[in-house]
């Protein structure tokens, strides 16, 4: 089974920050497996370091626009900024818990999101 594959069925095919589930078919549409610190940056293929996320949150966590605490709630840029679907796509889930895996299954590691939140996110954070 593919890294793709594992984290999208361990988050039981769903964006694990807003829910979405969309499919074609019976192919996921829209959803990526994300990694919290980048493959480019020697982060692992492990589900400890990835998250099933719709493709513009996906986008959002690699840009920075979103990161995650370490209670692995979501936290914004105090600076992120746009109309009104930024309020709806993005700023209403600043202080949101992820949706968690499937029991048994790993999320997010705390030293990953370390690294995020050092590396990537553009702070300071909203409160």
């Amino acid at each position: 089974m593919s890294f793709r594959d594992t984290i999208l069925r361990i988050y039981s095919g769903r964006c694990a920050l807003c829910g979405y589930d969309g499919q074609l078919g019976r192919a996921a549409l829209g959803l990526e497996a994300a990694h919290v610190r980048w493959h480019a940056a020697g982060g692992a293929d492990e589900p400890n370091n990835a998250v099933a996320l719709c493709a513009l949150h996906h986008k959002a966590l690699d840009r920075g626009a979103i990161s995650l605490d370490d209670g692995r709630r979501v936290v914004v840029p105090q600076h992120l900024r746009g109309n009104a679907l930024i309020d709806e796509l993005i700023l209403r889930y600043a202080g949101n818990a992820l949706q968690p895996p499937q029991r048994g299954c790993e999320p997010p590691s705390l030293a990953n999101i370390h690294w995020h939140r050092k590396e990537v996110f553009r702070p300071p954070a909203r409160s």
